[in-house]
This record gives structure tokens, C-alpha cells and sequence, in this order.
């Protein structure tokens, strides 16, 4: 149910990343991801969602599906100049970070 891939220099995610239904809770921040799968959008049970310090630049489309079980979806440190409809509507900007709280 949580997964932890933080500080791994990981480049990219498979796309079968979404096959993890039961996954509520996942952590990527620190790494070099520069592109998040579409089959993310898939993971209907996910809470929490830390993508901070990457080398994103957009969200996927599929990230919508997330609207009923998303809570927190922290996405600072990276270039991020498109996201999705229904993430767009809930960002929090602070001194320190972009977070993103779904309510």
C-alpha cells in the first residue's frame, strides 16, 4: 500500500506503475523523472502522491481519474507548465514547495 522510491535517480516509470490499484501512498521525490506515465491516473486508491525535485515539466491528462481518492500531490521543485484540469484548480503555493490539496 506505500511505496517508497525516493533519492533513486530513477529516469522514468514503467507504465505499468497503474497496475498497483492497492497503492495509497508513493513517494518519488529526488529522483530524475522526466515524465510520469499516463498509467498512473489508474491508481484509484492513491492518497498521496510526492513527485518533488524532478525534472518534470507536465502532469498526464490521466491524473484526472485521481479526483475522488487524491488528497495530497506535492510537485515542487520541478518545471512543471501544464497540469491537468482538476489538479490545476486545487494548487497551494508557498515560499517552499507546491502542494496540491484535493478536498
Amino acid at each position: 500500500k506505500s511505496l517508497g522510491l525516493q533519492n533513486n535517480m530513477i529516469k522514468y516509470l514503467p507504465h505499468t506503475i497503474g497496475l498497483l490499484k492497492k497503492l495509497i501512498y508513493l513517494n518519488l521525490e529526488f529522483n530524475n523523472l522526466e515524465k510520469i506515465p499516463k498509467g498512473i491516473g489508474f491508481l484509484e486508491n492513491m492518497v498521496h502522491l510526492n513527485l518533488r525535485n524532478n525534472n518534470l515539466t507536465h502532469l498526464p491528462t490521466t491524473m484526472n481519474n485521481m479526483s475522488s481518492c487524491l488528497k495530497e500531490l506535492y510537485i515542487g521543485g520541478n518545471e512543471i507548465t501544464f497540469y491537468p484540469k482538476h489538479v490545476e484548480s486545487a494548487i497551494i503555493i508557498d515560499e517552499d514547495d507546491v502542494h496540491i490539496h484535493f478536498e
